[in-house]
């Protein structure tokens, strides 16, 4: 996938296991810039975006950029960008899930995307996101799953990117004893 200086010096921090909340902002701002009319760039650099935002804590930004990322995505030839399809859908279904907002459109994005392993944290992030919106308990257990895969995937010490997941999950958590209650879920 060709990309700008921009966003290739994002993408070099990311293999590089930084976390999101440390790329410089103003780098993936000029990067979605630079990528112009590019659909692949964009799409891109909106996710990047998404990523730094989310992991900031600017979630409505992230969900901005993740919408953008997904309208582009959808632009996309699913034979040639499908890991990348699959990967937008997820984080768009996530982010509606964890917003608690248009949690229909969240499952059906979900359903959308097929059931690989390669996604399989992502897909339980997601799921339980939207389960936890919609105040069902089954979250906790999804939750726990998520956590799961990574650490099996990553064990300690685990990456910066990854720690970033987990974080993720557990704010997610809070979030759900907020809605659900901690009575049955501690």
């Amino acid at each position: 996938m060709a990309r700008s200086d921009e966003l290739k010096e994002i993408a070099d921090l990311w293999k590089k296991k930084v976390r999101a909340r440390d790329w410089p902002r103003a780098v993936i701002e000029e990067g979605i810039e630079k990528a112009g009319h590019n659909p692949v760039e964009l799409m891109y650099g909106h996710l990047l975006a998404y990523f730094h935002f989310l992991d900031n804590g600017e979630l409505e930004r992230a969900r901005d950029h993740i919408r953008q990322s997904y309208l582009f995505a959808r632009s996309l030839s699913p034979s040639r960008y499908g890991y990348w399809i699959e990967s937008v859908s997820l984080e768009y279904a996530f982010i509606l899930g964890r917003l608690g907002i248009a949690t229909q459109k969240a499952d059906e994005i979900l359903k959308s995307v097929p059931l690989s392993r390669t996604f399989e944290a992502k897909r339980r992030r997601a799921e339980a996101a939207i389960l936890c919106c919609k105040a069902n308990g089954l979250c906790f257990r999804l939750i726990e799953r998520a956590e799961a895969s990574w650490r099996k995937k990553y064990p300690d010490p685990v990456p910066d990117t990854v720690q970033a997941e987990l974080d993720w999950l557990d704010d997610l958590k809070e979030v759900a004893r907020s809605r659900i209650g901690t009575a049955r879920h501690p």
